[in-house]
C-alpha cells in the first residue's frame, strides 16, 4: 500500500477513535454513537455505528508487532465488539432509527462488519470476550436467517444479509 493511502487510513482511524467512547468507567464504553454517549442528542445508540470497529481492526492488523498503536486499537476494537453485544436484542437484531425497531437492514449492515473485525482481532482477545462476541454474531446470523426485510425489496439490505 502506498504512503498517501496509509496516511489517509491513519487519519480516518484517529477520527474513529475520537467518535468512540473510550472511557472504561462508563456503561457506554465502546459505543461509536457520539450523539448518544456524549452529546445526549438521542435516547438510544444507533447500532450501525458499531461497524466502525472494522477499519480500526484493519489498521491494527496492518501494523507491525511492537507498534505502540496496536494495543490502543486492539482495546478499541474489543470494546466496540463488546458494546455491540450489550445493545443487541435477544432475538439477534439491532436498532437503527428508533428503539425496539429490530431492523433487518441494520442487523445485516452491522453483523457483516462486526464479523470481519472479529476475525482480525480474535487472537488478541480474552476467551470470555471471544465467547460473548461469537454468541452475538450467531444470534445476528440466526435473526437474518429467520426474518425477512419488511420494508420492501431493499437490495442493499438483502445483499448485506446474504
Amino acid at each position: 500500500m502506498d504512503q498517501p493511502l496509509r496516511t489517509e487510513i491513519a487519519r480516518a482511524c484517529r477520527r474513529l477513535l475520537s467518535e468512540q467512547n473510550r472511557d472504561r468507567q462508563t456503561p457506554t464504553f465502546g459505543c461509536f454513537d457520539r450523539r448518544f454517549w456524549s452529546w445526549k442528542l438521542v435516547d438510544f445508540p444507533e447500532a450501525t455505528f458499531q461497524r466502525n470497529v472494522l477499519p480500526l481492526a484493519w489498521q491494527m492488523h496492518s501494523l507491525p508487532e511492537g507498534d505502540g498503536l496496536r494495543p490502543v486499537l486492539a482495546e478499541a476494537v474489543t470494546a466496540g465488539l463488546l458494546y455491540a453485544t450489550r445493545i443487541q436484542h435477544g432475538d439477534g437484531s439491532f436498532d437503527q432509527a428508533f428503539p425496539n425497531e429490530r431492523s433487518f437492514g441494520a442487523t445485516a449492515f452491522v453483523a457483516e462488519s462486526l464479523a470481519a473485525a472479529y476475525v482480525l482481532a480474535r487472537d488478541g482477545m480474552m476467551a470470555d470476550d471471544r465467547a460473548a462476541v461469537e454468541a452475538m454474531l450467531k444470534r445476528a446470523a440466526a435473526f437474518l436467517c429467520d426474518h425477512d426485510e419488511t420494508h420492501g425489496v431493499i437490495c442493499n439490505h438483502l445483499d448485506s444479509a446474504a
